[in-house]
């Protein structure tokens, strides 16, 4: 594997991943479709960090690479903001009034 092939797969990994986080925000409940962004944000970093060094060994412009790195990164850290964001939304849909209940119950305790 080349390093333009190994820059173009960390840039469509990395877009993916982003989207995946985007989309897991759109759909909070949905904790599993954050889960699938930061793995590919991940695989974009990792396809990212590969491009460029084989970019810079073939003395080519590591400008895709990167911007696959450089999105891989600002996903997974979106992922590990969004993901208990996302677990939080699915447990406030799932038990509704119990968990605000529950709350209040806490918060009666520390006061």
């Amino acid at each position: 594997m080349n390093g333009k092939t190994k820059s173009l797969i960390a840039l469509v990994a990395a877009l993916v991943g982003l989207l995946c986080g985007i989309v897991g925000l759109w759909f909070m409940a949905q904790p599993v479709v954050v889960i699938i962004g930061i793995v590919l944000s991940i695989v974009g970093i990792v396809f990212g960090a590969m491009g460029m060094k084989a970019m810079k060994a073939e003395g080519q412009s590591t400008g895709m690479a990167v911007a696959g790195l450089v999105l891989g990164i600002v996903a997974t850290v979106l992922g590990f903001i969004f993901l208990p964001c996302a677990c939080a939304a699915r447990e406030v849909i799932k038990y509704g009034s119990s968990l605000t209940e529950y709350a209040n119950s806490f918060s009666n305790l520390l006061n």
